[in-house]
């Protein structure tokens, strides 16, 4: 059974096999709750340059971001993500708005930062290299949406921006099949980021 989640609605309740984002609730129903991300815009001072990582897992180019942890708020999260990452700590400056994935059942909330201080990690346990790039010319080896989180950040709309993504169908299967091995090598290592984004 597939069911969507709307971030305007409740959650949805459905009778059916427990999943890995299904939630049992006292009526012995499963309620599915969407997976809570943060991605981070880390942008120069004359928004020239858009701060990346070299992911360690994929081995491409994306935005510092990852899951929440309980208890944490999304700022938090944000600026916790960043340090790690990247060695920066961050002010944020705004929040974009939320991306929401429906056939991943995730949800990621979009702020752009700049940085407070701190040194750029290098050969990190989540990321292989940092760097600062153009806003008009990215790498060609880049996570989904970091084009769209990007254009997003150097706009400056009032109201946040909430956008429903739909990634190709071999894109996702990919991706699942990336994080699974991952999250495998991780297991057999006894790396404590394994169950992480």
């Amino acid at each position: 059974m597939i069911a969507v989640w709307d971030w305007t609605s409740p959650p949805v309740t459905v009778k059916s096999l427990p999943c890995w984002n299904m939630h049992r609730n006292h009526n012995y129903n499963y309620i599915i709750m969407p997976k809570e991300f943060v991605s981070v815009a880390v942008l120069n001072e004359n928004m020239q340059q858009v701060l990346l990582i070299l992911r360690a897992d994929f081995r491409i180019w994306g935005v510092p971001g990852g899951g929440l942890e309980p208890g944490e708020t999304r700022e938090q999260a944000a600026m916790r993500e960043t340090l790690e990452e990247t060695g920066y700590q961050v002010a944020l400056d705004r929040y974009i708005g939320s991306y929401r994935r429906p056939q991943l059942n995730d949800l990621r909330y979009i702020f752009t930062a700049h940085v407070t201080g701190g040194q750029p990690l290098q050969n990190g346990p989540e990321t292989r290299e940092v760097r600062w790039f153009p806003v008009h010319e990215l790498p060609a080896r880049l996570t989904p949406s970091v084009h769209e989180i990007v254009a997003d950040a150097l706009t400056n709309t009032a109201d946040p921006i909430q956008r429903i993504q739909r990634l190709p169908r071999w894109q996702i299967i990919y991706f699942r099949f990336r994080i699974w091995l991952r999250d495998l090598r991780n297991r057999l290592k006894g790396n404590p980021w394994a169950e992480k984004e």
